[in-house]
């Protein structure tokens, strides 16, 4: 359904409270959407998947046929043979972006 979308990560909140809210925005690519198991599978491109928290609440924006954007968290980050993998786990829906 979103495969090989262009996706956008952006923090929204964090969790710790000495934890600085990053305003950086990562473009990622879609690998797999499970709709049952409410995950994204992501891969960054070409920025340090470190920086990625997982103690923090991201925006997820997909460039699908329409725009659609998803709240929820990073569950895991791995690097393999396919580059920087990013688990995003879905915690509030997909809504219609209309704030262009």
């Amino acid at each position: 359904m979103f495969e090989k979308c262009s996706a956008v990560l952006k923090m929204t909140s964090v969790f710790l409270e000495d934890e600085p809210l990053d305003r950086t925005e990562y473009t990622c690519t879609v690998s797999r959407y499970d709709e049952e198991g409410e995950r994204i599978y992501l891969v960054m491109n070409g920025e340090d998947i470190t920086r990625i928290s997982l103690d923090a609440e991201y925006s997820c924006t997909l460039m699908a046929e329409e725009e659609l954007v998803c709240q929820g968290r990073v569950k895991e980050r791995f690097l393999d043979k396919n580059g920087s993998q990013l688990v995003f786990g879905i915690e509030n829906g997909f809504y219609k972006n209309n704030l262009n």
